[in-house]
């Protein structure tokens, strides 16, 4: 018997969205992901849902997006479906994969660097994405936005970049409104994109035991990672100078008062907030210098660098847990790391959007010392107990057999594996008569080393 095919009302309310009721669903694989989508009737349907999954897909025109099957009768060759046949066969086929077309363009153009190493009146930009093992050759004329070769390059690799940093030979974010000749760009000059790591509403909470009519609450950042937003909103000072780090640091300060109930007042805007927020986005990795191995299991006397999180994700300092647990999980591990009712629910449902892109996730607490460094926290006057309890997770295949060791970790308590990791003060950190600080944040590591 055919499936049933059934309609229901679009997003938007401008018609019917016709579906196949099947309980096989359709698979579709592009850039390294399989995802599982209902059977659209129409092909312009089942594009619009593939771009709501692959948002990279959002900038490319449906007509240069090609969908491919494999057919019995062909083996494993994939053979194009035109929209004309779609509706026939979208019943029968199981995987669909995504190819996206070139688009000739009049300015920005693919070629063969090796052969055309000198184009008259062209600059030959050279393209590198972090996240691919390859090299992108673009031969553009000098008034093009440097905009406009990023966003070639990345449909071109079939990546968003808006999730990439671009960045030229000196680790500042490109202008995207300025022109290869505002930049003075030769031939051979590199524009590098790295993915952006998020260290995702850190949000820090003040308890004092009596109200507290001026605090100041001074956080910094390390140059591995920048702030992006904050509320309520105050300047940003940076410090270029320090000797101990590499680069530029970034400083807040926020004046508040705050009642023992949690409330606090921010006197520059005059706003009254829960918490304070922040917001970070990693920077550029740069080279290390020596060469560094990748550590094991970092101790606590290292830094956490953020742009590095992924020297942090290992299985022996990780746990391992099917999608499913992570939510129970998540809140017996934050009770143990004393956040109240509100902070807890808040955390999981904050990063819970992330988690459910993945079947299994590893993930950890960083021990309080080593985050410390990263983001060094001040509050005047001195509190009497601080918490800070920041989570880095990635996601992992089910049978990666590297992983075995956390995947055992997550079936002991949680107080076993987190209270002395993360180096928590419970007596303290419950006692209402002293006046408290917590901080919670977290970071989706989204590459390896």
């Amino acid at each position: 018997m055919p499936a049933e095919r059934t309609t229901s009302n679009s997003r938007k309310g401008r018609g019917t969205v016709a579906t196949i009721s099947s309980p096989i669903p359709l698979v579709v694989r592009y850039n390294g992901r399989s995802i599982a989508i209902p059977r659209r009737v129409n092909q312009k349907d089942a594009l619009k849902t593939i771009k709501e999954t692959f948002r990279q897909l959002n900038a490319v025109d449906d007509g240069r997006i090609r969908l491919l099957s494999r057919f019995p009768s062909f083996g494993e060759e994939k053979i194009e479906i035109p929209s004309g046949t779609w509706e026939t066969l979208v019943e029968t086929i199981r995987e669909v994969w995504i190819e996206v077309s070139e688009e000739p363009q009049d300015l920005v153009q693919s070629f063969d660097f090796q052969k055309n190493k000198n184009v008259s009146g062209k600059v030959t930009v050279i393209i590198k994405i972090s996240t691919l093992d390859r090299r992108i050759y673009l031969s553009c004329d000098p008034s093009v936005k440097v905009g406009r070769i990023i966003r070639a390059a990345a449909r071109t690799s079939g990546v968003c970049s808006e999730d990439y940093r671009w960045t030229h030979d000196d680790y500042q974010r490109l202008n995207l409104d300025d022109t290869l000749k505002d930049l003075e760009f030769e031939s051979g000059d590199t524009i590098l994109g790295h993915l952006e790591q998020k260290g995702g509403k850190p949000v820090i909470y003040l308890f004092p035991p009596k109200l507290l009519e001026n605090v100041n609450i001074k956080l910094s950042l390390v140059p591995s990672w920048s702030f992006s937003v904050l509320y309520p909103p105050v300047p940003i000072s940076s410090d270029a100078h320090r000797e101990d780090h590499n680069g530029e640091t970034q400083t807040v300060a926020w004046d508040v008062s705050a009642a023992p109930d949690g409330t606090l007042r921010d006197k520059s805007s005059n706003l009254s907030v829960s918490y304070l927020f922040w917001e970070a986005l990693t920077n550029p990795p740069r080279p290390l210098s020596p060469p560094s191995s990748r550590p094991s299991s970092p101790t606590l006397e290292l830094e956490f660098d953020p742009a590095r999180a992924c020297d942090w994700m290992t299985p022996a300092s990780s746990v391992v847990l099917p999608i499913k647990d992570i939510p129970h999980y998540l809140d017996a591990a934050l009770k143990l790391l004393m956040l109240h009712t509100e902070a807890r629910t808040s955390f999981i449902t904050y990063w819970l959007p992330s988690l459910l892109k993945h079947s299994h996730v590893a993930l950890r607490f960083l021990p309080q010392t080593a985050y410390e460094g990263s983001a060094p926290l001040s509050v005047n006057p001195e509190p009497d107990i601080v918490t800070r309890v920041f989570m880095i997770f990635r996601g992992v295949s089910e049978d990666e057999e590297r992983w075995n060791e956390a995947r055992l970790r997550a079936n002991q308590d949680v107080t076993e594996v987190w209270k002395d990791a993360v180096g928590i003060d419970a007596e303290r950190a419950s006692d209402v008569s002293l006046f408290r600080v917590l901080e919670w944040g977290g970071m989706e590591v989204l590459y390896e080393c």
